[in-house]
């Protein structure tokens, strides 16, 4: 995985880049509506690359 993989500031589900997130801020909201909390967002972004490189997403 690339290490400037930006897993808390990647929308899970649209995709987007949030690229100015401070890292005070734990709970952050998208442009497509969802209301994220930075650590889960991170976590299943993290999990959903790894399964990606491993081909089996």
């Amino acid at each position: 995985m690339d290490r400037w993989f930006p897993s808390s500031k990647l929308c899970r589900f649209c995709q987007t880049v949030q690229s100015e997130l401070a890292l005070s801020a734990r709970v952050w909201n998208c442009c497509c509506g969802a209301v994220l909390d930075r650590d889960i967002n991170a976590a299943i972004n993290i999990q959903n690359e790894g399964c990606r490189m491993l081909g089996i997403a």
